[in-house]
């Protein structure tokens, strides 16, 4: 049997633009996905524990290196330290903001260079017997790591559903907020002790 190739050139035709037809609504469906993802928020609220435990943390490291009458380098590296905390973290939030997933990549970027890299790596570490922090400090950097790694990987967390957008932000929110107030109560215990030899 002949085949007649008009007829077989119009199935390639509408092969070929179901086909394409196909791809245009898995790509559609996917950036609507992306966008409903980009778009979704937490909210900050001071009944979060974590939150205010930093807030208050960072109060008390204030009030220390406030009332020490002390001058040497490391009460310096501590007030850098605090401000670099009070600028740009989870400080600078109230009750009621929202946060996106470009203000959680920012903060958790900012803890990797500023709070870490900057704070301690640079400056404190070198000059406090660290050791005693030091698995503490390796689980928040670690931490900070992977969150960051998960924000540049796409796939994970912008195809999700529903709730489980809703869910991965705040999870996402929370382990951020976590390595904040665990850095700062190293820096507060380090504060506490200021002036004492085990330093």
């Amino acid at each position: 049997m002949k085949i007649n190739k008009n007829i077989l050139l119009k199935y390639v035709f509408y092969g070929t633009c179901i086909l394409i037809f196909a791809i245009t609504f898995y790509a559609f469906v996917n950036n609507y996905q992306h966008y409903r993802a980009i778009r979704e928020k937490t909210v900050v609220s001071d009944l979060d524990s974590d939150y205010m435990l930093y807030k208050n943390n960072i109060i008390k490291i204030d009030s220390i290196l406030t009332n020490n009458k002390q001058n040497g380098e490391l009460n310096n590296v501590l007030n850098r330290t605090l401000l670099i905390m009070k600028k740009d973290g989870p400080f600078k939030f109230l009750p009621g903001d929202s946060i996106g997933y470009l203000e959680l990549y920012n903060l958790n970027d900012y803890f990797i260079e500023s709070v870490y890299n900057d704070a301690w790596i640079s400056s404190i570490r070198s000059l406090i017997n660290s050791t005693e922090y030091d698995e503490m400090i390796s689980i928040v950097i670690n931490n900070a790591n992977y969150i960051k790694k998960d924000f540049l990987n796409n796939s994970n967390y912008f195809n999700n559903y529903n709730n489980k957008l809703r869910n991965n932000i705040n999870d996402k929110y929370h382990l951020i907020l976590k390595n904040y107030k665990e850095f700062s109560l190293i820096i507060l215990d380090i504060c506490s002790k200021l002036g004492d030899n085990n330093v």
